[in-house]
Parts: structure tokens; C-alpha cells; sequence
């Protein structure tokens, strides 16, 4: 949960549009931290609402997270 919490902040962030050096920086952070936080996360979201199918309160914690957020083959 850590990770996907970390991975929707960044999916979020305004990318900015600008062409100076800080923009083009501040891009590839956005990319570099979205990459390395949201890689996985859903595969281990499915695996968690399978583990805690008959646990309402888990159910209605995992239910607040977007399924399927990352980009396909």
C-alpha cells in the first residue's frame, strides 16, 4: 500500500511543460519515481484483495485503489 500511496502521488504531480533545465529535470523525477513505485503494484493489488477476499474493513481499503494503472506491454 506504501508503494501504490506513493505511486497515485506521482501519477498525479503536474508534469511540468516548460523546456528549461529544471522542467526536463523535474520530468524525468516524476518518471524515475513513478517507474520505480508503481512497477509491480498491480500484480500485489490483485494478490491482495485474493488474500483478503473475506475481510470486509481489508476490502474496503483495497477497493479505494485504481486497478490496472500500469501501462501494458
Amino acid at each position: 500500500m506504501d508503494d501504490r500511496d506513493g505511486c497515485d502521488h506521482f501519477r498525479g504531480e503536474p508534469s511540468p511543460e516548460g523546456n528549461t533545465a529544471d522542467d526536463r529535470e523535474r520530468r524525468q523525477q516524476l518518471v524515475d519515481a513513478v517507474r520505480r513505485l508503481c512497477a509491480g503494484t498491480d500484480r500485489r493489488l490483485e494478490a491482495l484483495l485474493e488474500l483478503h477476499r473475506d475481510n470486509a474493513d481489508a476490502m474496503r481499503v483495497l477497493a479505494t485503489y485504481e486497478r490496472n494503472i500500469e501501462a501494458g506491454p
